[in-house]
């Protein structure tokens, strides 16, 4: 018997076990019919099906189930989903089933009619234009708060809440896909899993504070953005090169314009949302408060967008931010992150000769600015050696950190928001595997010389040339 099929065997066993505990049932899949595929996430995919007469969504993971860690994260969101379905404006889940030729163990879901949000609000554009009833956008908002409420009062937290997690049926809106989902005080929650998810719709202190877990205000963050997306009829950062661009923005506390025609009291809603201070977002029963305010104005308003190529700008309603946000604003920003540039790469703390000198390194440190660093390149490039592109979707899109330039990515996003000891960490693990990798090189002298770590910053530098 081989390994693989010793490690399947034990871990169905734990997973029927931890069904039985969990008190989840289990449906015998021999009695679906016609399934069919449609469609495919960063964590699964989705088939519709009939069992007698009605009609369910089944979803799996893509990842091969003999994997202790992915079938954890599949055991954690049965018990997310059971914990928290029984209300009106979160997607239903029935149970469980299992395909035996595919080995492949699914969730049983109610089957949304309407498609997610995202495809409702593409519906909406005609002749160029998008056109939506501030009556519409209350109510759907009351309803992904109200859901996102109701995961919250039950101790969960979503992570991963963007507008197509959010599912559509009949007239109801639903929030779905707990693949990122936790418990506030579950301690299986890796680091990996951390940097997963949408990055426009992300908190951004979950990126740059080393150890932050998504709370409570994580989610009402991304709730903020998909308020705004509902005034705009596009996703948010639709103009950014890649999710690395997104981040980056994001960082520097950039945040998508008002769309003419928003009432004052909608736009300070999300703008309060998305601030970069979590203390200073609104609580879920604050935001239904103001969203039933605008609602009882019985205002049969329409908000209108035209621009499809809408660039965000400088919210200069945070009168406080953290100190990485402040050591990233220039008036240039949004325009040097969103057109495709080189790979990152920090100067040199001297320029005075190919072969740096110690004594060169403490004179020059104005050379080693974040602010330098930023004016080189931030957005990433196609053509970048290193398929830094490839990296960076892997970084955004649910990869572990697994190979030199996953590493280095993240190295490089750790160096951007001052913290320096992990970017070393990432970098250095990075070069263990390519050791002669000239950008990891360059990044990891200059973290070094922030550090002050003065020798091994000069052979870096050196070796990088």
């Amino acid at each position: 018997m081989s390994n693989k099929i010793r490690r399947s065997i034990v871990l169905h066993k734990w997973f029927d076990k931890t069904l039985k505990e969990d008190d989840i049932i289990k449906f015998d899949f021999s009695a679906y019919e016609n399934i069919q595929e449609i469609g495919r996430g960063g964590f699964g995919i989705v088939y519709s099906a009939y069992h007698g007469g009605k009609r369910y969504a089944l979803k799996t993971f893509k990842n091969d189930e003999t994997n202790k860690e992915v079938t954890k994260d599949f055991i954690k969101e049965l018990k997310q989903l059971h914990s928290v379905t029984s209300h009106p404006n979160i997607n239903r889940f029935y149970g469980i089933t299992r395909d035996p030729v595919k080995n492949k163990f699914m969730l049983v879901l109610e089957f949304a009619d309407g498609g997610n949000l995202r495809q409702h609000l593409g519906k909406k554009w005609q002749n160029s234009t998008f056109e939506i009833s501030l009556n519409e956008i209350t109510q759907i908002s009351k309803q992904i708060t109200e859901g996102l409420g109701h995961l919250h009062k039950n101790g969960v937290i979503h992570c991963d809440l963007h507008s197509k997690n959010i599912i559509r049926n009949d007239d109801k809106f639903l929030i779905a896909d707990f693949g990122l989902s936790r418990k506030i005080d579950d301690t299986y929650y890796s680091s990996a899993s951390m940097i997963k998810g949408v990055p426009a719709y992300l908190d951004p202190q979950c990126h740059c504070e080393p150890g932050k877990k998504p709370d409570e205000k994580s989610d009402i963050y991304s709730l903020g953005v998909i308020f705004w997306e509902l005034t705009s009829g596009i996703p948010p950062f639709s103009s950014a090169s890649n999710g690395f661009a997104i981040l980056t923005q994001a960082f520097a506390g950039y945040r998508e314009q008002v769309i003419p025609g928003t009432p004052t009291d909608y736009a300070n809603l999300y703008r309060k949302c998305w601030n970069a201070l979590p203390k200073e977002r609104p609580t879920i029963s604050k935001i239904l408060e103001i969203l039933n305010s605008i609602s009882k104005r019985g205002n049969l308003q329409y908000i209108k967008n035209r621009n499809k190529g809408l660039i965000p700008a400088l919210d200069i309603t945070i009168n406080e931010q953290p100190q990485f946000y402040k050591t990233m604003h220039t008036d240039d920003l949004a325009k040097t992150l969103i057109r495709t540039t080189s790979i990152l790469k920090p100067r040199r703390p001297s320029n005075s000769s190919s072969k740096a000198s110690v004594d060169s390194l403490t004179k020059t440190s104005s050379a080693t600015s974040l602010q330098k660093t930023r004016d080189s390149s931030l957005s990433g490039s196609k053509n970048s050696k290193g398929s830094i592109n490839k990296s960076l979707r892997g970084f955004f899109f649910g990869y572990k950190f697994g190979n030199a330039d996953e590493l280095k990515s993240q190295g490089q996003i750790y160096y951007l928001s001052r913290n320096y000891k992990e970017a070393l960490d990432y970098l250095s693990k990075s070069l263990d595997i390519n050791k002669d990798d000239a950008d990891a090189l360059r990044f990891r002298g200059e973290t070094y010389f922030k550090l002050k770590k003065y020798q091994e910053s000069l052979a870096d530098l050196n070796r990088s040339n």
